[in-house]
């Protein structure tokens, strides 16, 4: 078409800028550049984190460039009544480009046209517009459901579909991803569009603590780490990579781990987190901020075009980041543009923000116990001739409902039957919480829940049980309340009976124990007992509660039929407290300390032996211990919270060096996510206390904008988390 230009990529022959090096504005469709004589760039912005790169330009009016005395009214609307061929619509995809100071081809920028605007006042009248990156791409649709292993199959990666289910990452801490194999971290990955990566699992199953799976042949899942929730997101939310390209999955691979004081590497495990229903580069940001790490999108050039990426940055200890110096003469020295770049500055250390030590407050341990209860109530030697006073119909307001229905632990002494001496007597809690969890413990109601941690032979959460014990104990042995103790018999030949009670009872929601719901403790029908059943014949399937209290017998508790209550109850202390101490790399002489609540997301599970589910050989899963305070541990959150704490010591033990730094120039020499280590020769601008242990700490560039009028230059923002506007989630 006569007047039009031609596909053309000549930046020299465009219109120069007041000073600097030449740039170029052009439109850019099906890999062909289109030269934009009219339209001026004015800033370009990169920032890391999840935003796309931002750019404004300019319609050069007053120039020979085609658009001198178009009014806004023909320019600003989306369909417009005045056009040339420089005319800008939304969503055209324009470069910026340069020839840098080597003489490469370099771009600047690439995106779509978004925001046009318009200022009138006065003699000024401006017609102007924004741009997004091509990443911008990446917000136009959200992840929904999530990719699944059968259950069934869970090495084989073709037994994975795609479900409408949520993509949620450990859901109460509990691991629902597709694990490693013994040999490599991909084997039982699942490939879409040549990117692998793990899928969710069922977070129902009971697994050990090494993950395997109880019902399933000891097939193993694992918790979500955040190389696979990386691999997963990038995976599934850009596997086309139509705007942007993934970066090297190996590579993830090797990047996310926690490195220690002493060199070891240790996964790092995500909280829970649903991924879905939001753009990958927020659930991926969402993700992994909370834990130091950042990403940058990124432009390059390749094969003469522009090249958009995405990189990733190690905010608390810049391992692996480009090191680089500004540079800033001496005072009194002859200027020399080959040994000062810095044009201006302007920062400040920012000590305020300084926080050295963590200490994650998880949920206090919690454990699996058997309790044999006491009655809450007083008895009379005549109430068995008073059944009709027990029965739940009695309407006698009088009535005490409590009498032989109501059994408890009796934590707070606040009254319980002693069937040696036939007292009730207050003042006497219970007292043997010392050998399940220590001395550190108060007294107070701790109400039993469940489900409970041990599990049935499918691999399921048992619930809490009332069961009858019987042919259990030793002569003169203490009153209930007391822990279940299988040795406490008379000789070796003498083998407890548990018989689980099928109904008419329930927990209390107030205190440790039980209570009778059937109609007439008297004839308590609590199911009946199978013949085989070694209880058969010992104990009835229809007890009388009112005799059973009044006749026993303490030099042969033997007979007695004692409630065991098998439940979880809540402790006072965590066991193993994750915390993470001042280091010595901290520049600051006090120790200033932030707890973190993570009740929601750390736990730790213990089984104590006296469990009535442990006696009937259930399937043991977690760390056999077998020592005074627990048969063995379900869960223990203890390390996964340790890293934790450490990872936001590491991101906030050091002062801020927060500010901006000017260079008179373009210059593609720094970018995001380069560590900026001093002025040289004047200041260095470590910001921790030099260790042999510990990594140097630099400020970090967060922010890189480019300039082009009224003079070209580049400004680079160091951190600072003020200015940020989504701190640490603490």
């Amino acid at each position: 078409m006569p007047g039009v230009p031609q596909p053309t990529f000549t930046p020299y022959s465009l219109p120069p800028v007041l000073q600097g090096q030449p740039t170029g504005v052009f439109r850019y469709i099906g890999g062909l550049f289109y030269p934009l004589p009219s339209v001026r760039w004015t800033e370009i912005t990169y920032r890391k984190g999840p935003y796309p790169p931002r750019a404004t330009f300019r319609y050069a009016y007053g120039e020979p460039a085609g658009f001198a005395g178009a009014p806004f009214e023909s320019v600003l609307p989306v369909v417009k009544s005045f056009t040339t061929y420089d005319t800008i619509y939304l969503d055209d995809r324009l470069v910026v480009a340069t020839i840098d100071d080597t003489g490469e081809l370099t771009f600047l920028f690439d995106g779509f046209v978004q925001i046009p605007e318009s200022s009138i006042s006065g003699q000024s009248y401006a017609q102007s517009f924004q741009a997004q990156g091509v990443a911008v791409r990446c917000w136009d649709i959200p992840l929904m459901g999530s990719f699944r292993r059968h259950m069934s199959g869970l090495t084989e990666p073709m037994g994975t579909i795609y479900t409408d289910l949520p993509a949620r990452v450990n859901p109460d801490g509990k691991p629902n991803r597709t694990a490693y194999s013994a040999t490599s971290a991909y084997d039982y990955d699942y490939t879409l569009d040549g990117f692998s990566f793990p899928v969710f699992t069922d977070d129902f199953m009971s697994v050990s603590l090494d993950n395997t799976i109880v019902s399933l042949d000891d097939k193993k899942v694992q918790k979500w780490d955040l190389a696979g929730v990386i691999r997963y997101l990038l995976a599934v939310g850009n596997s086309k990579e139509l705007f942007v390209k993934n970066p090297d999955f190996k590579n993830i691979y090797n990047s996310f781990w926690n490195i220690g004081a002493d060199g070891k590497k240790s996964h790092i495990y995500c909280r829970d987190l649903v991924i879905s229903g939001k753009p990958w580069p927020e659930a991926l940001h969402q993700a992994i901020h909370n834990h130091g790490f950042s990403f940058t999108f990124r432009l390059g050039t390749k094969d003469n075009a522009p090249y958009n990426y995405l990189t990733f940055e190690r905010e608390r200890d810049g391992l692996g980041a480009p090191l680089k110096s500004l540079f800033l003469q001496d005072t009194g020295t002859t200027v020399d543009p080959s040994a000062s770049n810095t044009k201006a500055f302007s920062m400040a250390v920012d000590a305020s923000q300084i926080v050295n030590a963590y200490v994650v407050d998880h949920k206090c341990d919690e454990v699996e116990v058997g309790i044999v209860l006491a009655p809450a109530f007083p008895v009379n030697a005549a109430d068995a001739n008073t059944p009709e006073k027990w029965l739940a119909s009695n309407l006698d307001p009088a009535a005490d409902r409590d009498k032989y229905r109501l059994f408890t632990a009796d934590e707070c002494g606040e009254g319980h039957y002693f069937l040696s001496s036939k007292n009730f007597l207050q003042g006497f809690p219970f007292k043997q919480w010392d050998t399940v969890w220590g001395k550190q413990w108060v007294a107070r109601r701790r109400p039993g829940y469940g489900p409970c941690f041990s599990l049935d032979p499918k691999g399921q959460r048992l619930k809490p049980q009332l069961s009858i014990l019987t042919n259990w104990g030793t002569n003169g042995q203490d009153d209930p309340p007391l822990l279940f103790d299988m040795k406490k018999v008379n000789d070796l030949n003498q083998t407890p009976y548990i018989v689980p009670v099928k109904g008419s009872w329930e927990l209390l929601h107030d205190r440790l124990g039980v209570r009778i719901t059937c109609e007439n403790p008297m004839a308590w029908k609590i199911g009946e007992i199978a013949t085989n059943n070694p209880a058969s014949g010992k104990v009835p399937s229809t007890i009388d509660l009112v005799s059973n209290i009044l006749k026993y017998d303490h030099a042969n508790p033997q007979s007695h039929l004692f409630l065991l209550l098998t439940c979880v109850v809540p402790s006072d202390r965590i066991e193993n407290a994750a915390s993470a101490t001042m280091r010595s790399s901290s520049p600051t002489q006090y120790k200033v300390t932030r707890s973190i609540d993570a009740h929601d997301r750390y736990k730790r599970w213990a089984v104590h032996k006296s469990s009535a589910h442990q006696q009937a050989n259930t399937s043991i899963y977690g760390d056999q211990i077998d020592d005074s305070r627990a048969r063995f541990y379900a869960r223990d959150d203890s390390a996964v919270a340790q890293v934790y704490a450490e990872s936001l010591r590491a991101s906030t033990e050091t002062p801020s060096m927060g500010g901006s730094v000017t260079i008179g120039r373009l210059t593609n020499s720094y970018f995001v996510g380069d560590r900026i280590d001093s002025i040289h020769p004047r200041m260095s601008l470590q910001t921790n206390i030099p260790t042999q242990q510990y990594p140097n700490c630099y400020p970090m560039v967060v922010q890189l904008t480019w300039r082009n009028e009224p003079e070209q230059s580049t400004t680079l923002q160091l951190d600072d988390r003020r200015s940020e506007s989504d701190p640490v989630e603490l």
